[in-house]
């Protein structure tokens, strides 16, 4: 043992080995492990979802139980669909938090019931990350591109004879574009290249997250 000073000194309340007189004297203690150690040291592990446990929260949330239900990615290949949820999962309270910051704004102005955003929101969104075609590095166009989507997701709400942007979303549609922006904006190919998980993973932490700390 090392004390503070630097002095090494050896404790006779358990087992020592050498001598002490030539300073050779060591301490042995055997310490209990809380799990067996297998023979192999390079075991394989299960594989498992790496969501965190803010996440593992998030998929017990009745809200995101009632989203997934509703969100219906048939866009999207059944293994990308459920890595996509995991990326969902992970980043669910912050991207319900910036919803609901939109669906508040919109009570303030007597539109909706703090359960929905006007599409008009949405598009500041996307103006706020600097995304729309117009805006320096813009990559993606409001129409017919994102208009196309709103159409596709509830074509009795946001037909094209309506003001598309007097139009509501509930939070499954706004969860729904996002991952559609995402993967535009991540430049995927059709082979699948980056994976649909990897770009709406990128597209989070890299463009919304920073967005919503200004």
């Amino acid at each position: 043992f090392v004390l503070p000073n630097g002095e090494k000194i050896v404790c006779d309340n358990i087992p020592v080995v050498g001598n002490t007189e030539d300073d050779q004297a060591q301490n042995i203690v055997h310490f209990k492990w809380d799990a067996p150690i297998v023979e192999d040291p390079d075991c394989a592990f299960d594989k498992v979802s790496t969501v965190s446990s803010g996440g593992r929260a998030a998929s017990k949330d009745p809200r995101f139980r009632e989203d997934w239900e509703k969100l219906k990615l048939t866009w999207l290949e059944g293994e990308d669909q459920a890595n996509v949820k995991d990326v969902l999962i992970e980043f669910y309270e912050a991207l319900i938090d910036l919803f609901d910051s939109y669906a508040f704004m919109g009570v303030q102005a007597g539109e909706g019931e703090g359960s929905t955003i006007g599409a008009d929101d949405f598009k500041h969104l996307m103006i706020q990350c600097g995304l729309l075609t117009g805006q320096e590095g813009g990559v993606i166009d409001w129409s017919p591109t994102i208009k196309g989507w709103l159409c596709e997701i509830n074509p009795a709400l946001f037909s094209t004879s309506r003001l598309c942007l007097q139009q509501r979303l509930e939070r499954y549609q706004y969860l729904d574009l996002l991952v559609r922006v995402a993967i535009r904006v991540s430049g995927r190919t059709q082979d699948g290249v980056p994976p649909a998980d990897e770009a709406v993973f990128q597209f989070i932490k890299e463009v919304l997250l920073p967005v919503m700390d200004e």
